[in-house]
C-alpha cells in the first residue's frame, strides 16, 4: 500500500470508503454477496465457474480435433476387423497373442465409437452439407454443427407433421 501521511491519508481513506460503498451498492443491485470490503462467492458458484471454464476449453478442443479422433478410431476398427477376417479365413498367419490383441482393438474401437457418438450429441459434430452450391456443384466444405443447433434441427425434422 502507498505510504500517505497527514492530509493525504485522509483523502485516500475517504476515496477508498467511497469506492467500497459504490462497489457494495453495485453488488447489492446485481445480487452478488459483498462482505468485509470484498466480493465473496459461495463455494458452489466457484465450482460452477471452474466447470464452465474447463468445459469451454474442452469444447474448443472438441471442435478442433473431433474429426481427427473419429477418423483414427474408424481406421483402427477397420484395420483390426480386416486382420481378424484374414485370420478367420486363413489368409493371415497370426499367433494367439495377435488375435487377442486385434480382438481387443476391435472391441475397444467399438466402445470408443459409442462414446464419440455421445460426445457429438453433447458438444457438436462435423457435417458435410448435401446441398449444392450456386454453380450446381456439390458443396464440399465441412462445417461444425454445435450440439444445441443440431438438436434443434433434429427436433424440427422429427416433429409430427414435418415434411421431411
Amino acid at each position: 500500500m502507498a505510504d500517505f501521511s497527514g492530509e493525504d491519508s485522509i483523502y485516500y481513506e475517504a476515496m477508498l470508503a467511497l469506492h467500497r460503498k459504490k462497489i457494495a451498492e453495485m453488488c447489492a443491485m446485481h445480487g452478488v454477496p459483498f462482505e468485509n470490503g470484498q466480493v465473496s462467492f459461495p463455494r458452489e458458484d466457484m465450482e460452477m465457474i471452474r466447470a464452465h471454464i474447463s468445459m469451454s476449453h474442452f469444447e474448443r478442443f472438441w471442435k478442433r480435433n473431433a474429426l481427427k479422433v473419429k477418423i483414427l478410431v474408424v481406421l483402427g476398427f477397420i484395420c483390426s476387423l480386416l486382420m481378424l477376417m484374414g485370420r478367420v479365413f486363413s489368409v493371415i498367419e497370426m499367433s494367439v497373442y495377435g488375435t487377442v490383441s486385434n480382438a481387443f482393438i476391435l472391441i475397444s474401437s467399438l466402445i470408443m465409437l459409442y462414446f464419440l457418438e455421445s460426445l457429438e450429441h453433447h458438444f457438436g459434430l462435423w457435417k458435410r452439407p448435401t446441398v449444392t452450391g450456386p454453380d450446381g456443384q456439390p458443396n464440399k466444405k465441412w462445417t461444425f454443427v454445435p450440439a444445441d443447433i443440431g438438436r434443434f434441427v433434429k427436433a424440427r425434422h422429427t416433429a409430427p407433421g414435418s415434411r421431411s
